[in-house]
């Protein structure tokens, strides 16, 4: 995941990227061992615990649990809206993945 965004970062330094976030709430429920509240999050379907995270590839948002609540930002195309300058464009690459090119060859990364 980091090398992901460090390489979408540096291939979107000529384009401006807005980011996309969303906050839920943990959930406590008591341990059937010692009775003591623990916290989770729910995402879907998918129960994951404090310190976890949870990665949504169909929707290309990665989710972490923490004490406050949950938070799921998205990455790759998910992460918010890029605009790239003349003349480079954004061009989408599979199911999240970016890159920006040249628009007169779309081969051709933009530096």
């Amino acid at each position: 995941m980091k090398q992901s965004l460090t390489v979408a970062v540096l291939l979107c330094i000529p384009c401006l990227i807005t980011s996309s976030c969303m906050f839920g709430r943990a959930k406590k429920q008591p341990n059937e061992l010692t009775g003591e509240l623990e916290t989770y999050c729910e995402y879907g379907d998918v129960t994951f615990g404090v310190n976890e995270n949870y990665l949504d590839e169909s929707n290309c948002l990665n989710c972490t649990c923490g004490d406050f609540g949950m938070s799921c930002c998205g990455y790759g195309r998910a992460a918010g809206k890029m605009i790239a300058e003349p003349p480079c464009m954004v061009k989408n690459i599979g199911k999240c993945g970016v890159a920006i090119v040249r628009i007169d060859n779309e081969n051709i990364p933009c530096k």
